[in-house]
């Protein structure tokens, strides 16, 4: 019994001397050996040298077991197939300079429609630009988004400068009993002219007219209410680039419809009376007559014709040792109220 056990133990002996076969893993060491540590991440090189390092020593004993030398293999294995490759940093050199390219331009230059798409690839390389761990591939889709959109950016054409016109200088004054006459003087750049009109201080300013041609400096307001006062602005306009170019408008001005003043007044002496005449002032109701005697200061109403056509008046209470001085105010009757007009020029009649 002894001798069998005795010659079990020497065969399992003999089985445990024979030499491993470590062919595998020297040519996994060889395989490890010619990777490079730049290539990956520095944790995951580092659990390849400890593997590599065992997988070494395995090979350098002499009496590595077979179990010892799969067991070296395995981990050596494991450790390559564990390696994290770095990524190359993304080369953002083109990008930048093109995203400063586009910083450069203005949008007051371009359409907006093609400046909305360039501002809009501008953004998303800013953002690619941030990203640290940006792929090239990211980098170099960004960088031709926005060279195309700078290509196709549309140039808004030449603007020509708005010449404004310039301020309006206004006068307002009665022209007859239903009509007032507005003047100006002509304003530079102007083509032609607006005028504004409203019937009380606190009520909006409506447009009534647009006058056009640059030499047309009055207006005739016609169909108006007798004593009533109306408020106006002229201003001048010009159409440049499809719109309308106003200048500063007049001052305000006002003016109330009244009879006209009387004209061609003459005075005769007859005797001891004067006699007076006068051109017809039309849409008048009757003419009052005015005195003064020399070295007077003072007027004196001494008559109220009546009619229209009534242009004459004998003044029969005149001293014909003195000399008069005579006035003509032509009124219209509104209501049971009699407005007066313009005096006339004043006519001397000599004693």
């Amino acid at each position: 019994m002894d001798a069998a056990l005795k010659k079990l133990e020497d065969a399992i002996s003999r089985l445990e001397q024979k030499v491993a076969d470590k062919s595998a893993l020297e040519s996994k060491v060889s395989e490890a050996k010619a990777l490079k540590a730049v290539d990956y991440t520095p944790v995951s090189w580092t659990e390849l040298e400890k593997a590599l390092a065992e997988a070494e020593g395995t090979l350098k004993e002499a009496n590595a077991k077979q179990s010892e030398a799969d067991a070296a293999y395995q981990k050596l294995a494991a450790a390559i197939n564990a390696l994290e490759k770095v990524v190359p940093k993304a080369d953002k050199t083109r990008l930048q300079k093109k995203v400063n390219e586009a910083k450069a331009l203005k949008s007051s230059d371009y359409t907006a429609a093609s400046w909305n798409v360039l501002k809009s690839a501008l953004q998303a390389a800013e953002s690619v630009l941030s990203k640290e761990d940006a792929s090239q591939t990211q980098v170099d889709a960004a960088l031709q988004k926005l060279e195309d959109a700078i290509r196709s950016l549309q140039k808004l054409a030449p603007v020509t400068p708005v010449k404004k016109p310039g301020a309006v200088k206004a006068k307002a004054a009665s022209a007859s009993t239903t009509s007032i006459k507005l003047t100006w003087k002509k304003a530079s750049n102007a083509e032609g002219y607006q005028i504004l009109v409203k019937t009380a201080p606190s009520k909006p300013w409506k447009t009534v007219k647009t006058l056009k041609g640059s030499k047309t400096t009055s207006w005739l307001h016609k169909n108006l209410k007798t004593n009533q006062y109306y408020y106006y602005k002229v201003v001048a306009y010009r159409t440049q680039n499809g719109k309308l170019v106003k200048g500063t408008p007049s001052k305000s001005v006002k003016a109330r419809p009244i009879p006209a003043a009387t004209k061609k007044v003459t005075a005769k002496r007859k005797s001891s009376a004067i006699q007076l005449s006068w051109k017809k002032v039309s849409q008048v109701s009757g003419y009052y007559v005015y005195r003064k005697a020399a070295g007077s200061k003072k007027w004196q109403k001494i008559a109220t014709v009546k009619g229209q056509n009534k242009v004459k008046y004998t003044d029969k209470k005149a001293n014909k040792n003195k000399t008069y001085s005579y006035r003509i105010y032509a009124y219209k009757t509104i209501k049971a109220k009699n407005i007066r007009g313009f005096a006339s020029k004043d006519i001397r009649c000599k004693k």
